[in-house]
Formats: structure tokens, C-alpha cells, sequence
């Protein structure tokens, strides 16, 4: 007889779905390892997050490894889109600084080998 029980939904995941995420999150943190300090303050991070950070940016070789894996561990119990969101933001930023300045460096090489095109670039950006 059924005494209004529901069955648990059990979910079974692998253990190499759970190494693959744990290596996607120590990539993250060696991502994170690898920002500047004014990189990071844009970055919305856990005290106890940033702090491993730092310790790991100081951090050589054998040290350094243990430190991200423990920045890995910390990620695992947290919310890690808005950390992911950020620095997305902060590469595409660096993305569209690193197309602006091709663009210049094109338009400085028009410039220099056509002299007439100084003259249709001030009309353009007068």
C-alpha cells in the first residue's frame, strides 16, 4: 500500500563528471590566481576566497599547485556564476581593447602610406 510516501529522486553522477568539475573549478581559480590586484577588486569574491588568492599569487611550484587546489575546494561551495560573470566581462573587455588598437594600428598605416588620407579622415571625424 501506498502511505502517501513520494520515492526520492536519487541523481547518480559519475565520478568523472565530478573530476571534470573539479578541474573546471581549479582552472577558474587559476584564473583568478593570474589577475592583478585591480582585476580582482572588480571580481565579487568571499573574503576567505580572496585571501587564498592572494596567498597563492605569492606562493612558488609545489606550494603554489596545493594552494589551487584548495582555491578549487572553496569554489566548490559557493555560487561561482557572478565569479564567472566577471571575469568574462573583464577578458572581453581586454578582447575589445586588443580590436580597438588593430584598428588604430590600420588606420596609422593608411595614414602614413596614403597622405591624401588625412584629408578623408578629418572629414569623417572632423
Amino acid at each position: 500500500t501506498d502511505w502517501g510516501q513520494e520515492e526520492e529522486e536519487i541523481i547518480w553522477v559519475s565520478k568523472s563528471e565530478i573530476k571534470r568539475d573539479a578541474e573546471a573549478l581549479k582552472k577558474l581559480g587559476e584564473k583568478l590566481v593570474d589577475l592583478t590586484k585591480a582585476k580582482l577588486e572588480k571580481i565579487p569574491l568571499e573574503e576567505k576566497l580572496l585571501e587564498a588568492i592572494e596567498l597563492a599569487q605569492r606562493l612558488q611550484k609545489e606550494a603554489r599547485r596545493r594552494q589551487l587546489q584548495y582555491i578549487g575546494k572553496l569554489l566548490r561551495n559557493i555560487d561561482v556564476e557572478p565569479i564567472q560573470d566577471a571575469l568574462e566581462k573583464l577578458e572581453n573587455k581586454h578582447q575589445q581593447q586588443q580590436a580597438m588598437l588593430h584598428k588604430l594600428e590600420m588606420l596609422r598605416d593608411t595614414l602614413i602610406d596614403n597622405p591624401e588620407a588625412i584629408t578623408q579622415f578629418l572629414e569623417q571625424h572632423p
